[in-house]
């Protein structure tokens, strides 16, 4: 019964991003995409299938994945924490990469953290439509530019206390707070 369920659904080990080169087979790995491209469409044989790159980011280690046919039209944005299963490694031109397989599904963690923190500084990211805020806490997230827009002139001016919460590092919600008393 065993071998029949290793068939159908092979083994994916829960790798770190940074260990994905001491793990053979598949690998299951999570982290915030970083970078995302659009969905392309490449020629593989006689047909013409979706293409999708993503940059995943866990813990300051880095990879890029290939994702393939369902995998690529997956709806995920920048900023989003998520799971990946049944992944390979593999080495190319472009460096190593993961490789999405026809066992691969993608989860998307939903963390909502909220807290509130000072803006010190905002840049544009470089995935169109987004903005980077450098936080009072030390971190980056990434935040709709749209959403960012009422706080660009209040930034220009004062000091800037936002309550947000996150999933992790994009901002899902973002609202204006006094700031906190000196302590």
């Amino acid at each position: 019964m065993r071998e029949a369920t290793d068939v159908l659904w092979p083994h994916s080990i829960l790798t770190p991003v940074a260990e994905i080169h001491n793990v053979k087979g598949l690998l299951t790995v999570e982290g915030n995409i970083v970078q995302l491209s659009a969905v392309s469409r490449v020629t593989t044989g006689r047909e013409e299938v979706p293409l999708r790159h993503l940059k995943l980011e866990q813990e300051q280690a880095q990879v890029t994945l290939c994702l393939w046919r369902e995998a690529a039209v997956e709806s995920v944005e920048v900023g989003t924490k998520i799971r990946v299963t049944h992944v390979k490694l593999s080495s190319s031109a472009y460096g190593d990469q993961l490789q999405s397989t026809a066992y691969t599904e993608i989860e998307v963690i939903r963390i909502n953290e909220e807290s509130t923190v000072e803006v010190l500084g905002v840049t544009d990211s470089p995935q169109d439509g987004f903005a980077e805020l450098l936080l009072s806490t030390n971190e980056q997230v990434v935040v709709d530019k749209s959403v960012w827009e009422p706080f660009e002139e209040l930034l220009a001016k004062d000091r800037v206390f936002v309550r947000l919460m996150k999933n992790g590092v994009k901002v899902v919600k973002l609202e204006s707070v006094h700031p906190p008393p000196e302590s």
